[in-house]
């Protein structure tokens, strides 16, 4: 409202109600504490031995001495956005970037899915990130996108830039069918079957939240600071920021390569982020730049067209040690996209395909291929040898976002190793 309006006010009751926020005298614990009130039902989740805790809502304590991000994943995003936009003088900057290195280091799926728990909708602990179970909320993921791209812009992160597209290529686009018609409140990394999207909730906030962030992604791809115009990923599109206007043409995310040409009357300066492969170049009329910690740069850049490569390339990565369910298994990635193995009816359960670190993943039609994989299963319940089924094959990846959309399947993200 205050950037709608030019009114400041709005800007300063914003900042007295995030400083209220963990504070003794709580407006929570006195809602909770009305009899048969409007936060009634939320007291099994705040209250604990008799006593009010408020970490569900994020109000356990003032957010300048907030080091783990905890309770209700959704809130916890939309409430440091606000910290963001709100705050004077950077007030919250310290305090933000230690729950940002404990949310992507420690509680954060690889598809930028957050909030591992049902029970909650939200946190639990470092490094507690079930595949089955995982709650990873729709809402969630969008108010990663949201936070991460102001962290991008404030801190000038690649990182962060990183964890936006994550989040908005995979735990975003993984919440709606192809078709529109289906949707998952629940993001999970693996399933037997269980899963499938519905056409709609009776909390029906991931729905249109979708929506929304589909028609204005733009503002989360491009925006303008004090070195120029800066664009998260190359995505084909016409952007109109701070006066300056930029055409971009690409296949991105499922190409490295794509093109920039400005109308800007004189000289601007073009920052792209490279987050995944930090070995992309840019070249045009009379420059060239190369990834510098991150960044393309293009300087002093005139009329005319811009040549871009990307330098990613689809690969077998590993997850910290620290997460139990993760060992021995690999997930393979191409940028921002994570790849699932999937089947349905009668075709091989990704369950018994074995995968070589070694092994490049090569992008085809559709998806990743990955040759030579064993397809091995135990001969009885228990057995002490796998059967090799076969010849080593050929094993089709798909992108996480568009499982579940040929009916029941078994899915998983994260394969076991050979």
């Amino acid at each position: 409202m205050a950037q709608v309006t030019g009114n400041e006010g709005y800007r300063a009751l914003g900042d007295r109600m995030i400083a209220a926020r963990g504070l003794p005298a709580s407006a929570f614990k006195a809602e909770c504490q009305i009899e048969d009130g409007p936060s009634a039902r939320y007291r099994p989740l705040v209250v604990r031995d008799g006593q009010y805790e408020g970490s569900y809502f994020q109000d356990h304590a003032p957010l300048e001495e907030c080091s783990e991000v905890v309770g209700h994943a959704v809130r916890a995003m939309y409430y440091f956005c606000g910290a963001m936009d709100c705050a004077a003088n950077g007030r919250y900057d310290d305090a933000l970037g230690r729950l940002w290195a404990n949310l992507v280091g420690r509680r954060m799926y690889i598809t930028g899915g957050i909030g591992s728990a049902g029970a909650n909708e939200g946190f639990t602990a470092d490094y507690d990130l079930p595949n089955r179970h995982a709650y990873a909320e729709t809402c969630a993921a969008i108010g990663l996108v949201m936070w991460a791209s102001r962290m991008a812009r404030r801190f000038q992160s690649v990182e962060a830039v990183g964890v936006l597209l994550r989040a908005l290529y995979n735990a975003v686009l993984s919440g709606a069918s192809q078709d529109a018609r289906g949707y998952f409140y629940a993001n999970p990394l693996e399933s037997q079957g269980e899963h499938a999207r519905r056409p709609w909730f009776e909390c029906a906030c991931c729905p249109p939240n979708i929506a929304r962030m589909v028609l204005s992604v733009e503002r989360y791809l491009a925006w303008e600071d004090d070195a120029g115009l800066v664009l998260a990923a190359p995505v084909a599109g016409r952007y109109e920021v701070g006066g300056h206007v930029v055409n971009v043409e690409s296949d991105y995310p499922w190409g490295n390569d794509f093109t920039l040409a400005t109308e800007t009357q004189g000289t601007i300066a073009v920052r792209v982020a490279d987050p995944f492969g930090g070995q992309g170049t840019l070249s045009w009329d009379g420059g060239e730049a190369r990834s510098e910690d991150g960044w393309l740069v293009a300087h002093a850049l005139g009329g005319g067209v811009v040549r871009g490569r990307l330098g990613h390339v689809p690969e077998f990565v590993r997850s910290h040690p620290l997460v139990p369910e993760n060992a021995g298994r690999l997930a393979a990635v191409d940028g921002p996209i994570v790849y699932c193995a999937e089947a349905v009816a009668s075709e091989p359960s990704p369950n018994a395909f074995r995968v070589r670190a070694s092994a490049k993943p090569k992008r085809s039609s559709g998806g990743l291929r990955v040759e030579g994989t064993d397809l091995s299963y135990a001969a009885s319940l228990y057995s002490g040898s796998a059967e090799l089924v076969g010849t080593p094959r050929s094993l089709d990846l798909i992108p996480y976002s568009t499982w579940s959309n040929r009916g029941p399947s078994v899915m998983r993200v994260w394969l076991a190793e050979a």
